[in-house]
């Protein structure tokens, strides 16, 4: 059965919270500036093509191999660089999440109180 705090612990979980989502907050920026921050790199057609983002998703730069340009016909190079750059994407997702994640706040991960901020648009 659950019981009601009483109001002087309502009281000291209130006096609290300030303290808590300052340091909180600070963590947070910290780690998702650091993930949004770094690159993630992903490759296709057997590394041929390769993509790379970063934590929000922003394409930084595809490379693509010249013999890809001779060996590959245009829909299939252009499959291998959308395929590298989802990759890359989603790593950086991935990571995000991770970090948000790894954050607890009020005894639950930060993901619980946001879960369809990060999801997989191919998920939908």
């Amino acid at each position: 059965m659950f019981e009601r705090p009483s109001q002087e612990q309502l009281r000291a979980a209130l006096n609290d919270l300030p303290e808590d989502l300052g340091a909180f907050q600070e963590s947070l920026r910290d780690s998702l500036h650091e993930a949004a921050s770094a690159e993630y790199t992903s490759s296709a057609a057997d590394g041929a093509v390769e993509a790379t983002c970063n934590g929000l998703g922003v394409l930084i730069s595809v490379r693509i191999h010249p013999t890809a340009r001779r060996e590959l016909d245009n829909l299939t190079l252009g499959d291998a660089v959308a395929q590298a750059v989802r990759g890359a994407e989603d790593a950086g997702r991935r990571a995000v999440q991770e970090r948000m994640g790894s954050h607890i706040f009020g005894g639950r991960p930060l993901t619980a109180f946001v879960p369809t901020v990060f999801d997989d648009p191919a998920d939908s």
